[in-house]
């Protein structure tokens, strides 16, 4: 009786944590369409634009990805997915406050960063409903 009482229990644990492993999605990012202006309001197209993305609260690293507006200065990211079980998005955020302290992140966040030898500038996505539609660039001062 007690061997089949603990094979009941080794089972149950081992279901749990197979449930707490299970990766479940999280959107970090919506699709993102976003248009690249210079302080007048036109388009800039001959730029270079990153997408850096990361869910603070259980992912180590971010993702990026580069990309070239088109004609009329839009660039279009798919929406961005992160995947994680239930056991790292609970000791996730314990983990990045031990480890990190004053200095630890949590949640979902994005931003957009466009350059190139005239031009600089950058947008911030921290989980709104929407992203932001535009990213006014300005000029880089030259030494």
């Amino acid at each position: 009786m007690a061997s089949i009482r603990r094979r009941r229990i080794l089972i149950g644990l081992i279901a749990v944590l197979i449930i707490l492993l299970v990766p479940i999605p999280s959107t970090v990012v919506p699709a993102w369409r976003i248009r690249i202006v210079d302080q007048e309001g036109g388009p800039v197209t001959n730029i270079n634009v990153r997408q850096h993305w990361q869910h603070y609260s259980f992912q180590a690293a971010g993702r990026e990805v580069d990309a070239r507006p088109d004609p009329d200065g839009y660039v279009s990211f798919p929406r961005r997915v992160a995947w994680a079980g239930a056991l790292p998005r609970l000791l996730g955020p314990v983990l990045n406050a031990v480890t990190l302290g004053v200095h630890a992140s949590f949640g979902p966040t994005a931003a957009v960063q466009a350059w190139n030898a005239g031009y600089e500038g950058w947008v911030d996505y921290k989980g709104e409903p929407q992203p932001p539609e535009s990213l006014m660039v300005h000029k880089r001062d030259m030494p």
